[in-house]
């Protein structure tokens, strides 16, 4: 990682890494209905959180709020004709193609809100 502003910007070495995985980095066909899709998918998540929020379940609570996020950012991706399933290299994309686009937190949040779902569905207290 080099550092960039703020935020610690993914070497190109990453993205070369997540590019030759099988789930990595893919050029896809552009996709406006994927797009819809994903932010449909990022919607419901939303939903689900509330949902669960209201009923005290906060492991449920982080894990939908980051595929929240995360399905809005693959939106943003299918649209431009990218696929990633890996979703460090596809934090790691978002990163690279929005730094200096977006407000450093948002990218800085996204990846917090993987950290805390992996800590809450992997683990327990």
């Amino acid at each position: 990682m080099i550092l960039c502003g703020d935020i610690m910007k993914p070497s190109k070495n990453k993205l070369k890494w997540c590019a030759k995985q099988k789930y990595g980095i893919k050029i896809i066909k552009e996709s406006l209905n994927l797009q819809k899709a994903y932010l449909k998918k990022s919607e419901d998540a939303i939903k689900s959180m509330d949902a669960n929020a209201k009923e005290g379940i906060n492991e449920w609570v982080v894990s939908t709020s980051y595929y929240a996020k995360y399905f809005v950012v693959y939106s943003l991706l299918s649209r431009i004709g990218i696929k990633c399933e890996i979703h460090d290299c596809t934090i790691s994309l978002f990163e690279y193609l929005f730094t200096g686009k977006i407000p450093p937190k948002l990218i800085q949040d996204f990846q917090q809100s993987k950290d805390d779902r992996v800590d809450v569905q992997y683990y327990t207290q």
